[in-house]
């Protein structure tokens, strides 16, 4: 990038007693689908100079999926819609097609903007629910040398069985440095 640093990549932490009942279900460009039990759990990261339309893609994806948690970078502003400043034009095309999807766009408990830089504050970053209930929503205040925030809560969901599936890993670089570990398993404990 123009800031000569690392942009992209996906990835949904899961507690260690759901990892024998998780499975990836999809992985594109656009996001990361997988499925714990009977709850569809989306991260998705939509780079600012992908095409707008691309959301309609993403929200006609996700239409027929029940029990659902989609969060990520979607690079839309909603306007007053989710207590933004602003709104832009892939946010007014996701406001314009979003209900029949069944979609809810969730509000934090706690913060609110999810990006700050020189340039200003947004709302940038979302979660949105379908049939699925979430909690303890919120806008952490370190960005651990991002300008995007974290988002973290809590999704209810029954205690899943385990999957039978093959071995798989994540081969997470940077997870590797220690403070990273310990912000991350710090939010998951």
């Amino acid at each position: 990038t123009a800031l000569n640093r690392p942009t992209g990549g996906l990835v949904i932490l899961i507690k260690e007693e759901l990892k024998n009942a998780t499975k990836i279900i999809k992985t594109t460009k656009h996001f990361l689908h997988i499925k714990i039990a009977e709850q569809h759990i989306i991260n998705c990261y939509i780079p600012p100079s992908d095409k707008d339309n691309i959301i309609i893609e993403i929200l006609d994806y996700v239409e027929p999926l029940e029990n659902l948690t989609i969060a990520g970078d979607f690079n839309m502003r909603l306007g007053h819609v989710s207590n933004d400043t602003k709104r832009c034009k892939r946010g007014k095309i996701f406001l314009q097609n979003y209900r029949e999807t069944g979609l809810t766009i969730e509000r934090p408990d706690n913060g609110r903007f999810t990006t700050v830089n020189t340039k200003g504050r947004g709302i940038p970053d979302h979660v949105l629910t379908k049939e699925a209930e979430i909690s303890n929503y919120s806008v952490l205040p370190n960005a651990l040398g991002s300008d995007h925030l974290p988002l973290v809560f809590g999704i209810h969901m029954e205690t899943p069985e385990p999957l039978k599936q093959e071995e798989w890993r994540w081969d997470i670089r940077k997870l590797a440095d220690g403070e990273y570990q310990k912000w991350y398993q710090h939010q998951l404990d």
